[in-house]
């Protein structure tokens, strides 16, 4: 059976979930690859939560998906899960935490009865969340490399190489991801801790303050609610919390709100320097004028997270070298993903890094802002080339 004709007996429809730490998120895409719902559920990275508290996540975000559909999309029974019959042409789940073949097989026999489909079937596709984000390959028929660079709390870089369906494109090599302990060079996290470095280095030296030092040695306190720089070891170093506190989003300018403060420990500690960062690039990137401080914290993390892509595209061009595929920047298509590199002036500093070590030419860059919209369109875009998974 061809793929348009497996579509259209299974409704047309094809859905992408996005399973991540602190949520998840699924969208459904038409055969002409337009998105025509979205829905959220909880947090679900594998590695984290409770195989059902997962389950429950994934299920409450199709779920919404579902019932945000166009009354005559689907009748109300197929809009329940477990389904009784399959309503998807292909499901493309992409989690947090699924690192191994066996993760993989093991989520593969959760999820497939969910859809109404066997494990086995060509048209469940389980993977790790950093595919989604090498979806664009799909839509770049001439491109064989992405590299997808995530930083949002964390960071990693990871290559693909662009290949037939049913299987996502598959990762080539990784860099970084090693954790907030070891490693997430160009993250929140990263950045914060600078953030603190810098403040602390600044207590230590005993010079006077320039004016612009002044602004940026304040604000790191008042974002801390503390007086003394030596004050800032009470909230690193606090004991983990029993129970996650709830953060209230950022405002419009990049502070965060009045409250953050005196929440700081009562947080994950992963995440207690990570909630700097937005202030660092206020000051970065929209204060005026600009200070030189922070702006030099967020050029060296740029700095170490194009490093970091460097390493990972000449590695993936020397593996693709013994196969005898030819590689270059013609031919590859960067993929950002994650919060920070959503912001605008840290992507280009990050591009303007890689252009200062002597890379500067690509086939795309995309910034894949919405990881499950764009693999809904990529399994659609595929199916609809009458392509058999």
């Amino acid at each position: 059976m061809s793929a348009t004709t497996s579509a259209r007996a299974h409704g047309g429809l094809f859905l992408c979930v996005d399973c991540g730490g602190s949520k998840t998120a699924a969208a459904i895409a038409s055969p002409s690859g337009s998105i025509v719902a979205r829905g959220l559920g909880g947090p679900s990275n594998f590695t984290d939560v409770a195989p059902a508290v997962f389950l429950r996540s994934l299920q409450d975000a199709v779920q919404s998906a579902l019932h945000a559909l166009p009354l005559d999309a689907l009748p109300p029974h197929a809009r329940l899960l477990p389904a009784r019959s399959p309503q998807f042409a292909a499901v493309w789940v992409g989690a947090s935490g699924v690192d191994t073949p066996a993760a993989v097989a093991a989520l593969t026999r959760q999820i497939a009865p969910l859809f109404a489909l066997s494990p086995d079937s060509p048209r469940v596709i389980v993977t790790n969340d950093t595919h989604l984000l090498a979806s664009p390959l799909r839509l770049h028929p001439r491109a064989s490399l992405a590299l997808v660079t995530i930083a949002g709390t964390g960071s990693i870089v990871v290559s693909f190489a662009a290949s037939p369906p049913p299987l996502g494109p598959p990762a080539i090599h990784r860099i970084g991801g090693w954790g907030w302990i070891l490693g997430d060079e160009g993250s929140g996290f990263y950045i914060g801790r600078a953030g603190v470095q810098w403040l602390l280095g600044v207590s230590d030296s005993g010079h006077q303050l320039s004016e612009e030092e002044r602004v940026l040695y304040d604000a790191i306190l008042r974002h801390f609610d503390i007086v003394n720089p030596t004050d800032i070891f009470e909230v690193v170093y606090a004991p983990e919390p029993e129970h996650k506190a709830d953060l209230e989003p950022p405002d419009k300018d990049g502070r965060q709100r009045e409250k953050l403060a005196v929440a700081l420990a009562s947080i994950p500690r992963k995440h207690r320097l990570s909630t700097l960062t937005p202030l660092i690039f206020y000051h970065a990137f929209s204060a005026a004028p600009s200070n030189p401080y922070a702006l030099s914290i967020a050029r060296a993390a740029a700095s170490s997270l194009a490093s970091q892509m460097l390493s990972c595209y000449r590695l993936s061009n020397t593996s693709a070298q013994k196969h005898g595929i030819h590689v270059d920047g013609n031919s590859t298509i960067l993929c950002f993903g994650g919060g920070l590199l959503g912001v605008r002036e840290y992507r280009e500093m990050v591009l303007q890094e890689l252009k200062d070590m002597g890379e500067d030419q690509w086939a795309a860059v995309e910034l894949v802002d919405a990881p499950c919209d764009s693999g809904a369109k990529a399994i659609a875009k595929t199916w609809s080339k009458d392509e058999t998974f």
